[in-house]
C-alpha cells in the first residue's frame, strides 16, 4: 500500500541534488569546477585513490564529472550496476561500498580523454560524492540534508541501502525480474 508518507528511489535524479551540493561548495569557497580530482594535485589524493593506470586520470576535473565528460563510460557496463564481478575482481565480500567500485574504475583505462566528450557516468557522480565528502569534512548525507534539502523544507529525504534488510521501515518494495 503506498501512502503519502511512503518513500521511493530517486534514481538519477539525485544528481541533481549532488550538483547543487558541488556548486554550494563551490560558494563556499571550497572548489573550483577546475580543480582536478585524482592525483597529487587533485582533491582526492588519499592513498585509496593512488592507483591509478590511466595518466589521463590525473586531468579530470569536477567539471567533467558534472558534465559526464571525464572519459568513464558504459561500454562494458556500468561499473555502479556491476558489484557482483568488481566485488570478485577486487576480492571482496559484497555488498560492495563506492570507494571499491571507484577503486576499479581507477585500475582500469579511461575510455576516452576527459573533456573530449560525453558518456553519461552513474560513477562519476559518484566520485562526486566522496569529493563533496573530503571537501565538507562530513558524511555526504549529512552534508546534503544541512545546506541543501533542510533549507528546501525536505526532512525526510535519506540515501537509500542495497539489502532489503537495510531499507526504511516507509520505504516501498522493489520489484524485478526473476533473472535480474
Amino acid at each position: 500500500e503506498v501512502v503519502p508518507s511512503s518513500l521511493f528511489r530517486i534514481a538519477s535524479v539525485s544528481k541533481l541534488v549532488t550538483a547543487t551540493a558541488i556548486m554550494k561548495l563551490q560558494e563556499e569557497g571550497k572548489l573550483h569546477l577546475d580543480d582536478y580530482v585524482f592525483g597529487e594535485h587533485g582533491i582526492l589524493n588519499d592513498e585509496a585513490y593512488s592507483n591509478i593506470k590511466d595518466r589521463r586520470t590525473k586531468r579530470i576535473t569536477v567539471e567533467h564529472l558534472l558534465r559526464h565528460s571525464s572519459g568513464f563510460s558504459s561500454k562494458y557496463g556500468d561499473p555502479m550496476f556491476l558489484p557482483l564481478a568488481i566485488a570478485k575482481k577486487m576480492n571482496v565480500e559484497p555488498p560492495i561500498e563506492s570507494q571499491t567500485t571507484i577503486q576499479f574504475a581507477l585500475s582500469r583505462r579511461l575510455s576516452f580523454t576527459p573533456g573530449t566528450r560525453g558518456s553519461y557516468s552513474n560513477l562519476g557522480y559518484a566520485i562526486l560524492e566522496k569529493v563533496i565528502e573530503k571537501l565538507a569534512e562530513e558524511p555526504y548525507e549529512a552534508y546534503v540534508q544541512t545546506h541543501i534539502l533542510n533549507p528546501s523544507g525536505i526532512f525526510d529525504m535519506h540515501l537509500g541501502k542495497s539489502l532489503q534488510k537495510d531499507h526504511f521501515p516507509n520505504e516501498v518494495n522493489y520489484y524485478e525480474q526473476s533473472d535480474a
